[in-house]
């Protein structure tokens, strides 16, 4: 009998999908007075499960410590796997740490596991735990462990299990049975050939066990993901003219796209729609099955007339089939093109910034096709650009050169500064709690003693390009997303450090809101200081109302620029799909933390 599924099932399915972030929203508006106790248990550890696995380790705890499933009343499932999530926790935890305390944090996850294990003896937990006191350096209780698992497992039993075939393949690993281990991540492989954030979570865990034993990784290959790929390249010019993508070379470059394609498994692009090199890698990955995410620059009117309908008509009815068939697509600036090409480059960045995410998220290995005729620019946007930034980023790139054989040539990041309309640049906006009760009284000890602090603070950056104050409201611009996310957290840790009791205040704290997109550079009429101004501004400034006090919420494109900033120390927690203030929009939101390192 038909009909529709239950919200638990779709936000499972989408977990096995490998998207947490859409799962997450899903879970966060079932309707839970529909459901009973049990769903609507199983639901909440959905919720949090979700969130462990797009990376939020410490928003997953708080909605794991909101969540309360009795032994008495729940499946046994269900309630060891809501023990086991917390353990989960912290080996998440213990990977963030630097490699000389890892061992310690393996072992307490390890701690944890084992007492899900003892309590409920599930084979579940006592791999798990098996892994963790592998890692933590304890071989011998790692094989005890193992054991048992094998023992709850049963010799042989169902081969139609996805996760006791890949349990079974975990504990021969941890017991350096390698041929029975690869036996048994083929069997996994069989049972779950779509499920990708079910395989990511067991090829993550297993990685680990192998690094840990000097092994390669390429045993593991059954089980691996789906490539993600970013693309770009050049416009194709019309029929008769001439530019960087002739249009008579068309047919040789379709082709060797599509053997770069052919000769990996990519079952994500991620990239942009111009005529051309963009929609002919669609084109391409639409026809082998992948799915297409599209980020466009402006409107979808504008992007035609500018983008598209200059190369020939015909290749407006090819972008729009491909937009229509599109999995997602956002634009990454809802302001007019004016001319200005830097919109390009913003929205290059945003493309890359989800293909990373994705890649981090299922496991998948990750590079850049590019149609690119290999002449470094120094331009904010174009081909160049988007090789030198992803390169920048550590990624790898496939070049389909054009009028030449293919070769890999990512170009190094331009070292002269380009003069932009709307440069790309990050803004804060912060609100001080409490700060509507003080009287004059207070305000002298708030001005000598809270604001040299944040002063300082801002002082020490010098990415800071403009600061502005009234009363509770702080402004700041700066020139990218990493030394704005810093600067950021380095105001939230001051102010935490502020004896407020002695100054005679009352406790504050500061909501901190960030965002990146193209602004426009100029001079303030009534300040008489160079600063920014936009559409952006606005955007950022909607997103701090709906802060919590003590907290950095950042947009979707702060934490997509950030994934793109070598050496950024700074990681973005997916929170959900927030409205922001007055109704601005309806968007995805993360909130900044420090990465862990000890």
């Amino acid at each position: 009998m038909g009909g529709e599924s239950s919200p638990v099932e779709e936000v499972e399915r989408l977990l096995q999908r490998g998207d947490p972030l859409l799962a997450y929203d899903r879970a966060c508006h079932a309707d839970s007075a529909a459901l009973d106790a049990v769903d609507g248990a199983r639901l909440g550890y959905l919720r949090a499960l979700a969130l462990a696995r797009s990376g939020a380790t410490e928003r997953a705890a708080v909605e794991l410590a909101g969540l309360v499933v009795s032994d008495a009343a729940m499946p046994a499932d269900l309630v060891e796997d809501t023990a086991a999530l917390h353990a989960r926790l912290s080996k998440d935890r213990a990977l963030a740490m630097d490699p000389s305390t890892q061992r310690e944090g393996f072992a307490r996850a390890a701690e944890q596991y084992e007492a899900v294990f003892r309590h409920y003896g599930r084979p579940y937990s006592a791999v798990n735990a098996a892994t963790m006191r592998f890692l933590a350096g304890n071989r011998d209780e790692a094989r005890t462990l193992a054991e048992a698992t094998l023992a709850l497992l049963g010799d042989d039993g169902p081969t139609d299990d996805y996760w006791r075939a890949a349990s079974r393949a975990e504990a021969h690993l941890a017991l350096g049975d390698l041929d029975v281990a690869a036996r048994w991540l083929e069997i996994a492989d069989r049972t779950a050939p779509d499920e990708y954030g079910d395989r990511s979570t067991t090829l993550k865990q297993l990685r680990l066990l192998c690094a840990a034993q000097g092994l390669s990784d390429d045993l593991l290959g059954p089980l691996g993901n789906p490539d993600v790929v970013h693309y770009c390249g050049h416009r194709i010019s019309p029929p008769g003219g001439s530019g960087q993508f002739p249009s008579d070379d068309e047919a040789r470059v379709a082709a060797e796209i599509q053997q770069a394609l052919a000769a990996r498994r990519v079952g994500w692009g991620h990239g942009s729609l111009a005529a051309g090199a963009d929609v002919i890698v669609a084109e391409a990955l639409l026809a082998i099955g992948a799915e297409l995410h599209v980020a466009l620059p402006f409107s979808v009117e504008e992007f035609v007339e500018t983008s598209v309908r200059p190369s020939g008509d015909q290749w407006v009815s090819r972008f729009q089939r491909c937009l229509e068939a599109a999995s997602s697509v956002v634009v990454t600036c809802d302001s007019a093109y004016m001319g200005d090409d830097a919109l390009y480059g913003y929205a290059g960045m945003i493309s890359m910034g989800q293909a990373l995410n994705r890649s981090h998220s299922l496991s998948s290995p990750v590079w850049q096709l590019a149609v690119w005729d290999g002449n470094p620019t120094g331009l904010p946007a174009g081909t160049a650009h988007d090789v030198s930034v992803w390169s920048g980023a550590g990624g790898t790139s496939h070049v389909v050169s054009v009028g030449g054989p293919p070769r890999i040539v990512p170009a190094p990041p331009p070292a002269d500064v380009v003069v932009q309309r709307r440069p790309v640049r990050a803004v804060l906006f912060g609100d001080l709690r409490g700060f509507s009760s003080l009287r004059d009284e207070h305000l002298t000890h708030f001005i000598d003693g809270v604001l040299p602090i944040l002063a300082e603070v801002l002082d020490r950056h010098d990415s800071v390009l403009d600061r502005n104050t009234w009363g509770d409201g702080l402004f700041v611009a700066l020139r990218d997303a990493a030394s704005a996310a810093e600067c950021a957290l380095d105001l939230q840790h001051a102010l935490d450090g502020i004896d407020m009791e002695g100054l005679g205040l009352p406790q504050m704290q500061m909501r901190l809101s960030a965002h990146a997109g193209p602004v426009l550079a100029g001079t303030d009429p009534i300040r008489g200081v160079s600063t920014v101004f936009g559409r952006e501004l606005t955007r950022g400034a909607r997103i701090e109302p709906l802060t919590p006090p003590g907290a950095v919420y950042a947009s979707a494109a702060f934490a997509s620029l950030l994934r793109v900033a070598p050496g950024a120390g700074v990681v973005p927690e997916y929170v959900g799909r927030i409205t922001t203030a007055k109704d601005f929009e309806t968007v995805p939101m993360y909130v900044l933390r420090r990465q862990q390192s000890s």
